[in-house]
């Protein structure tokens, strides 16, 4: 979870890990790094690691000029929010097929 700089991991709902960081996009990349899931032929490209969104506001880790405009957040969404998915279910409209994943 990303709420402005301040990037938290948690696990089963405990904080394990707390970052105050300059750029949560490269956070972001580095923490992606740790897990390497191997490409499987036969089955889709994406077969687990991170899913999540990114924000509208996660443009001002990008323009920064927009970092110094006021940025009210009254709900507190956080900017990024993303979880490490070890099982998967993977709909191939183009093929027309269902893969359920477990890494």
């Amino acid at each position: 979870r990303v709420h402005d700089h301040h990037v938290s991991i948690t696990h089963d709902g405990v904080e394990i890990e707390s970052h105050d960081v300059e750029d949560p996009l490269a956070f972001v990349e580095t923490f992606k790094a740790r897990y390497n899931v191997p490409t499987i032929p036969g089955l889709p490209r994406f077969n687990g690691g991170l899913v999540g969104y990114f924000g509208y506001d996660c443009v001002r880790y990008v323009e920064k000029r927009l970092g110094k405009c006021p940025n009210p957040d009254p709900l507190g969404v956080p900017d990024i929010l993303l979880m490490v998915s070890d099982a998967v279910v993977v709909f191939d409209n183009l093929a027309g097929k269902m893969h359920a994943i477990v890494l």
